[in-house]
């Protein structure tokens, strides 16, 4: 699903596709991890580093990308957005909270 938010000029039509069939409700929770481009240019060149799989080469580019995925993911009842921090093990600490209160 987060390859929606890759797809170009018709990923608003996609976006409502999905809300309009309804795909979203596959998913019990869903857990966005905010991108740390929305700190400062040092968190973001810290956290791509050695990254190969990050296709953003700017800050700018990973914040428009964070957006879209938080577009397609906007229609789900369950969706849970942890805000960009400085610290990895902080955010991982907020994630596994999230997840034992689940399960």
């Amino acid at each position: 699903m987060d390859g929606i938010a890759y797809a170009g000029n018709n990923v608003l039509n996609l976006i409502d596709i999905i809300h309009d069939i309804d795909i979203l409700s596959r998913y019990d929770k869903v857990i966005h991890l905010e991108t740390a481009a929305k700190l400062d240019d040092s968190s973001f060149d810290l956290f791509k580093l050695g990254n190969i799989a990050r296709i953003e080469k700017t800050k700018e580019e990973a914040i428009y990308y964070d957006n879209k995925i938080k577009d397609v993911y906007s229609g789900h009842t369950n969706r849970i957005i942890i805000p960009a921090s400085g610290s990895i093990a902080a955010t991982f600490d907020a994630v596994e909270k999230i997840i034992l209160e689940y399960i």
